[in-house]
């Protein structure tokens, strides 16, 4: 894997050592891959000319990033990106230390926040335009739209149909689906304030499905999951993206970003990509 061979090159006694550190000096440039361009880590620096990543791409990327920046009141930089691109149908992976900037990274993805500087498109349109919303479905780490702790996992997917106003005739069809490719029909007229967090993160992938997007941004959808449980959620999530569904998630787990990543980035403590690896 390619988080072993890091492992290995970078002199760590084991793959729970892995905590890397920014490398002084370093450079990175486009990756020789049609899936995701980036900019040198000197900010100066920033790409001009993309037009041959554009005409190598047969299709509109389902995310890119471009010169995006995100301070806190206090002037404190939390995402500083100058350009990164998704392909449609692909796994990518922001992984890194326990720290403000990658859930505001989501949140600047899902329209939650608006960015500081620069520009987020989805499958081609920006994420401040209304019509982009329907391009995405977003599982934050506090969980939004909650009905309340008693409501059953179909009372749940109701409420959020009638909060995107979705018609009667496309309710009846889609909350029956997303149970089913959640794994939750049969549980569907229990209490969900009683599921335990795998259940539960479960009930909040099937309300970012409800529309079926095409694209899921996904902030630490596994964290305080016991190992067997992250496993099925793992395998919901390859099931997914068998189905076409381009993910984007952050994480903690190297070994999440291992099993599930077709392209992955180093996030760093100041909010910045310090690495790509595919």
């Amino acid at each position: 894997s390619f988080i072993q061979q890091i492992v290995h090159r970078d002199g760590y006694s084991s793959t729970a050592d892995f905590v890397p550190e920014r490398e002084k000096n370093e450079q990175w440039s486009a990756i020789p891959s049609r899936n995701i361009l980036c900019a040198p880590l000197h900010h100066s620096q920033h790409p001009q000319d993309t037009s041959s990543y554009q005409k190598d791409q047969l299709v509109v990327p389902a995310l890119e990033i471009r010169n995006v920046c995100f301070c806190t009141g206090d002037a404190q930089r939390v995402i500083d990106i100058p350009f990164l691109a998704v392909d449609v149908a692909e796994v990518f992976g922001f992984f890194g230390p326990h720290n403000l900037g990658m859930s505001v990274l989501i949140d600047l993805l899902s329209g939650r926040k608006m960015p500081t500087g620069g520009t987020i498109k989805i499958i081609g349109r920006d994420i401040q335009q209304s019509s982009c919303q329907v391009l995405f479905g977003a599982v934050p780490k506090n969980d939004f739209n909650n009905p309340g702790d008693d409501s059953t996992p179909y009372e749940h997917l109701l409420f959020q149909a009638k909060l995107i106003g979705m018609s009667k005739r496309l309710t009846g069809e889609r909350i029956p689906q997303a149970l089913e490719r959640v794994g939750l029909t049969q549980y569907r007229s229990l209490r969900a304030g009683a599921f335990p967090v795998v259940m539960k993160r479960r009930l909040a992938l099937a309300r970012a499905l409800l529309h079926d997007p095409q694209l899921l941004l996904l902030d630490e959808f596994t964290r305080d999951v016991e190992q067997k449980e992250r496993e099925s959620l793992w395998q919901l999530l390859r099931s997914l993206h068998d189905r076409g569904k381009t993910l984007v998630f952050t994480t903690r787990n190297w070994k999440e970003v291992d099993a599930l990543c077709g392209q992955a980035a180093q996030f760093s403590r100041e909010g910045q990509i310090e690495r790509l690896w595919k």
